[in-house]
């Protein structure tokens, strides 16, 4: 049975299998309900396959508890191609913190990485490193979900990133309230997340998405890998965003993300 997802704007429809098991099922089409053909600059005709390709990513770092699991299906609607994920209810921000409501609030900011807290903070670097990979444009509020159980009578709280479609492309030009900058701040030490960015390599990352990316995009999601590894004592959300932070910190956007004949040393890394 097939019905309309809660919640969203891609069109996303709710399936439920025998047994009682759901999920969320995104079908490739040209357009989305709004009639747009991108959503921050990500083609709809890509959703279901970054959909995919995401929960790779997780399940290449080790991190998988961190997404439901995301495969490629023709079943859910005969003849078309749809990514389905599994349906985990889990609870949003603002049923921990109901204040959260008002986005207009001049403490919003302070509220929301308090209400956070609650989560043991590595899976925020978990989500982190992910997102950096991935290169999320809307990570906001109610794209994270929280699960929450109880041991020793105390809530033990960690995090589900759901709808994960608006990812990857070539640049970070496209935010829409990505709330890691509230958590993060300006800097983070991501801890042993740094070994997984570090170690990772292009072929690895080939082996792992490839299938579900274009070649471009599969290089442009290396390099924001290494500029973050190359520049690990800040995280630049102003440089990835807008292409720009100081004249004296980083390299812009461009000089980094489309290199030239003559390109920087630290280029040299993403050669196949």
């Amino acid at each position: 049975m097939l019905e309309k997802a809660p919640g969203g704007k891609s069109g996303a429809l709710l399936a439920t299998y025998e047994g009682g098991v759901k999920a969320i099922v995104k079908v490739m089409k040209s357009k989305l309900p709004s009639g747009h053909h991108r959503q921050r600059g990500i083609s709809a005709s890509v959703h279901p396959l970054h959909e995919v390709a995401y929960y790779r990513v997780a399940q290449m770092f080790g991190y998988e508890h961190l997404v439901p699991e995301t495969v490629l299906t023709m079943k859910a609607m005969p003849g078309y191609t749809a990514s389905a994920q599994l349906f985990m209810p889990a609870h949003h921000l603002n049923e921990l913190q109901p204040k959260l409501m008002n986005v207009d609030d001049p403490n919003w900011g302070a509220m929301l990485a308090e209400t956070c807290t609650v989560v043991p903070k590595h899976y925020w670097k978990e989500l982190l490193a992910c997102d950096i990979l991935a290169g999320v444009r809307d990570r906001h509020a109610n794209n994270v979900g929280f699960l929450v159980r109880s041991e020793n009578d105390r809530p033990l709280y960690r995090i589900v990133a759901w709808d994960n479609a608006v990812s990857f492309g070539r640049t970070f030009e496209r935010y829409h309230n990505v709330f890691h900058k509230y958590l993060f701040r300006r800097s983070v030490d991501l801890g042993d997340v740094w070994k997984k960015l570090d170690g990772l390599t292009l072929q690895d990352l080939r082996a792992s998405v490839g299938e579900y990316l274009q070649p471009e995009d599969l290089k442009h999601a290396f390099l924001r890998v290494r500029f973050f590894v190359d520049y690990p004592y800040r995280l630049p959300f102003k440089v990835c965003s807008k292409g720009h932070d100081s004249p004296h910190d980083f390299p812009d956007y461009k000089s980094y993300f489309e290199p030239v004949v003559e390109r920087p040393l630290h280029l040299l890394r993403v050669a196949a």
